[in-house]
């Protein structure tokens, strides 16, 4: 709809894996102890959310959207400025 309308930029939501790949529900991480945590946040970022994320900006790229923006929110991987810059 952005690409028909000449809008070159959407807004939405990061998105939350849950905390192994056949996971229902998302799995919000907010702390790095017990050490469990980190393990399901780094996997959360760099098997889900970054190669996700990646694969999206070629397709909106291909339809002539220039940017994402991402709403931060809490229960989301991008709730803050320094997560939005992560991704």
């Amino acid at each position: 709809m952005a690409e028909r309308l000449g809008i070159p930029v959407v807004n939405g939501f990061s998105g939350c894996p849950g905390d192994h790949p056949n996971a229902k529900n998302p799995n919000w991480v907010t702390c790095s102890w017990p050490p469990e945590y980190l393990d399901v946040l780094n996997w959360q970022w760099n098997k889900v959310v970054i190669p996700y994320w990646k694969d999206e900006a070629k397709i909106a790229k291909k339809h002539g959207i220039n940017q994402i923006a991402f709403e931060m929110h809490p229960g989301f991987v991008v709730y803050n400025p320094d997560t939005l810059l992560k991704l």
